[in-house]
């Protein structure tokens, strides 16, 4: 438990001096040229989340930007329009965010507008196309030995569907093991199959002795996504937008 509580503190303190140890920069202070935007849209099944993070640079280590003097981020689609809300604390990370509905196949733009200065209206990206998991069932049950096979629907042709899991593990003795993710990204084929017996992950004890599974939770996310362009007025940065459904699958 210490041993967890100081990996927990540590990270916690890396995140922190990572996001925290330079001040906000003021929008006003900087040209257009200056922002970088990174906008990721995570479509749902009648809206979508339009997340935003402003930063002075491309780099890690680069300041968020705090939108005042009238700067604002705005949302559209061919028929609708939302402006977003800062979403965050100056010392943990900026983001802004707005959900704003849509149809399948929208345009989306998102645009920087500025008081003073260039704005940057035309941050484009499409909607993928809407699919669903049609097998297996949420919660079914794997021995190690089986053949997983998730299936989806509608597939895309020379499209590509990136799948991600983990796994939270319950161990004989009575601890709990939590394992990386890992993803694959295969063609948009309508299925996928895997062996569960490479879910599995391996654990040790303090001594390095391996530990014995009792079962896992293996949570699956799957994502179809399209990259779009930004606006030229920007520094730089990237848009992004996905359809992402997900499923929990038992291992035992």
């Amino acid at each position: 438990m210490v041993k967890l509580l100081l990996l927990i503190s540590s990270s916690f303190t890396f995140l922190f001096l990572l996001s925290g140890c330079s001040t906000p920069v003021d929008s006003s202070n900087l040209k257009t040229s200056g922002f970088y935007a990174f906008i990721d849209i995570s479509g749902r099944v009648s809206d979508a989340e339009v997340r935003v993070s402003l930063k002075s640079g491309s780099s890690i280590l680069a300041s968020d930007l705090d939108l005042n003097s009238g700067d604002l981020l705005r949302a559209s689609t061919d028929t609708d329009s939302r402006i977003l809300s800062k979403d965050g604390f100056p010392v943990l990370g900026i983001d802004y965010v707005t959900t704003i509905p849509y149809v399948g196949g929208s345009n989306f733009t998102v645009a920087l507008e500025r008081n003073d200065g260039d704005n940057a209206p035309s941050s484009t990206v499409s909607m993928p196309e809407a699919f669903n998991i049609t097998s297996p069932a949420n919660n079914t049950t794997y021995n190690q030995n089986s053949s997983i096979t998730i299936a989806w629907g509608p597939s895309v042709s020379n499209g590509t569907m990136t799948i991600n899991h983990s796994e939270t593990c319950i161990l004989v003795s009575g601890g709990k093991g939590e394992a990386d993710s890992s993803s694959v990204t295969v063609p948009d084929t309508g299925s996928y199959t895997i062996a569960s017996s490479t879910l599995f992950p391996t654990f040790t004890d303090s001594y390095g002795n391996p530990e014995s599974i009792s079962s896992c939770d293996s949570k699956f996310k799957l994502s179809r996504t399209n990259s779009g362009t930004i606006d030229s007025n920007l520094g730089g940065g990237s848009i992004k937008a996905s359809q992402d459904r997900w499923i929990n699958l038992i291992l035992n």
